[in-house]
């Protein structure tokens, strides 16, 4: 087989198609089986399948907790005093009360959460991207 580029000549031919150069995309091509048939189409360059986003799964209040114990190493007085933290009483509250169980790793309030985590100094700024990286994909 013998591949040409009609729209640039000054091309060398190849002999196969996964010799054509990634120059040659959306060129006008001609092939040559050797049986005396020729076929002229356009060469268009293989389309690499996109990767699918990475989708998280949803943890319940336990997970995330767990999550975050094992990512900063928190122990049990550690987590006391994040439990205890005066600067976090609207937070229980409302992680009490009004969050639902299944918490999202990509819903913005995981972040800023987390932010006011940082910020009271429970975990650091590392410990938060390193939960993140940890989270279970589905």
């Amino acid at each position: 087989m013998i591949v040409t580029n009609i729209d640039n000549p000054e091309y060398t031919p190849v002999t196969s198609f996964d010799t054509i150069p990634e120059s040659w995309g959306g060129d006008t091509i001609l092939i040559d089986n050797g049986n005396g048939k020729t076929q002229k189409k356009q060469y268009h360059l293989p389309v690499e399948p996109e990767t699918p986003p990475t989708e998280y799964q949803a943890l319940n209040k336990i997970e995330v907790i767990t999550l975050l114990r094992a990512v900063s190493g928190m122990d049990d007085a550690g987590e006391l005093a994040f439990r205890k933290d005066a600067n976090l009483e609207l937070f229980w509250m409302k992680w009490n009360n009004d969050v639902g169980n299944l918490i999202h790793r990509d819903h913005a309030l995981t972040d800023s959460v987390l932010s006011a985590v940082v910020a009271t100094g429970h975990i650091t700024e590392p410990h938060k991207a390193g939960i993140f990286a940890a989270w279970p994909t589905v």
